[in-house]
């Protein structure tokens, strides 16, 4: 058997045995900025919890500076926490939900039959614009750019969605379930 020598050129017609377990090493500096891959999927987590989906309509009135006293029905359905977490809706209302809620939310889009791109830019639209807010006492307070997008002004309506609740302007919300009521007529 030969040794090989990494500077000197194998002869034609020489074969080489290379153990399996064998790698090359390059003289190039790997990048250490490495691009995500395209989907990753997510490992079936043994205690996985029973997360209740969030269901209801409850109409509310704001107080003085944007503060919302969110329904018992509201805190117990996101499992009585400390913060929510809050953000722009694709209408004009906004979500809201809790970080367990948001798992159920990744989840399903992980799922979702929409495009690989539609999905990135929708976490990205929607992550990106999350605020943390702290439940004092059942109450949080809406920051005023939220409440500007959603026209959040005197009376709302928290809507139950499945895996997070909306927050609409009273009056817009009931427009939009008359339209959508007549439409299901036609």
């Amino acid at each position: 058997m030969a040794t090989l020598i990494p500077e000197a050129p194998l002869e034609k017609g020489v074969v080489v045995k290379v153990p399996a377990d064998a790698t090359l090493q390059s003289e190039e500096p790997v990048s250490s900025v490495q691009p995500l891959p395209e989907a990753r999927p997510k490992l079936p987590d043994a205690k996985a919890k029973i997360i209740v989906t969030l269901t209801g309509t409850y109409p509310r009135a704001l107080e003085g500076k944007r503060i919302l006293t969110l329904p018992p029905e509201v805190i117990d359905q996101l499992g009585n926490c400390t913060q929510v977490l809050m953000s722009p809706g694709p209408d004009p209302c906004l979500w809201l939900t809790s970080v367990d809620h948001l798992e159920k939310l990744s989840d399903r889009l992980e799922h979702s039959p929409a495009s690989e791109m539609d999905v990135r830019v929708f976490r990205r639209l929607f992550f990106g614009q999350i605020e943390k807010i702290p439940v004092q006492q059942g109450k949080i307070v809406i920051p005023e750019r939220l409440a500007l997008f959603g026209n959040l002004e005197k009376e709302i309506a928290i809507v139950g969605v499945e895996d997070h609740f909306e927050i609409w302007d009273l009056e817009r919300w009931r427009k939009y379930t008359q339209k959508m009521s007549s439409l299901e007529k036609k």
